[in-house]
């Protein structure tokens, strides 16, 4: 991505990654803030567990809904009795 900083009169050029890091987890002004990193970071945990913990409620009841056997949708390769 390239940036262009009026008050600095110049383009800075950055990863996707690192603009979207400072724009998810930066203060107001874009900068990096390490509270706000802190709080947003503990957030996407809580979600990421929450999601968790309903993907395996909810995914077995809608597949099983469907009249999908669960068995049927991984194939595991390798390990003991696989050649």
């Amino acid at each position: 991505m390239v940036e262009r900083d009026e008050t600095k009169q110049r383009e800075i050029f950055e990863f996707p990654e690192a603009v979207l890091t400072r724009y998810v987890f930066g203060g107001e002004d874009g900068k990096a803030d390490l509270k706000v990193l802190r709080e947003r970071a503990t957030l996407s945990e809580e979600v990421l567990k929450h999601f968790a913990a309903l993907w395996l409620i909810v995914w077995p009841a809608h597949v099983r809904g469907k009249g999908v056997d669960p068995s049927r949708i991984y194939r595991i390769a390798g390990g003991a009795g696989h050649r």
